[in-house]
């Protein structure tokens, strides 16, 4: 009793929180069930102040795709659209600090203290080995998402 008390009392507050952000659809993530079948695609992402671009798609069989809560307030966000511009899912990752004043563009990037803020970095992303035609991707500004880069399916190499 005490349990399922505790979960609605999460849940409803979790619900207020998400109507007090005035968040339209258009900006709601939109995550599917966890994926039994598929696998995963690991996208390698460069990104910088111009934006990101895909570098490659290694597909990943055997890793199964969690589509596991992730937190709304992350800073970058990918949404899978089909050929019909119908979102299918998505999803957001952080790269860790980065530097996207576009006065750094060219350079290392700029000195905090004793730590560098990267002006570019590399990462992966997993995405669901599932049909889509295009990845969007958008960046937190304060409290609204920006678009920040596109990619449709056949302009990067896949692997498998």
């Amino acid at each position: 009793m005490r349990i399922t008390l505790v979960v609605t009392v999460v849940l409803a507050a979790a619900v207020l929180a998400m109507a007090s952000t005035g968040r339209t659809d258009r900006h709601a993530l939109h995550p599917l069930p966890d994926f039994q079948t598929g696998g995963t695609l690991m996208l390698t992402v460069e990104i910088d102040c111009d934006g990101i671009s895909v570098l490659q798609c290694t597909e990943k069989p055997s890793l199964r795709f969690g589509n596991k809560a992730y937190e709304a307030r992350l800073p970058f966000h990918w949404t899978l659209v089909d050929a019909e511009g119908q979102v299918i899912t998505s999803g957001g990752f952080n790269p860790g600090p980065m530097e996207l004043d576009p006065k750094f563009r060219g350079t290392d990037g700029r000195v905090e203290g004793c730590q560098l803020i990267p002006a570019s970095t590399a990462m992966n992303i997993k995405v669901p080995a599932v049909p889509f035609h295009e990845i969007r991707f958008t960046i937190r500004r304060d409290r609204e998402f920006e678009p920040f880069g596109t990619a449709v399916v056949g302009e990067f190499p896949v692997r498998r």
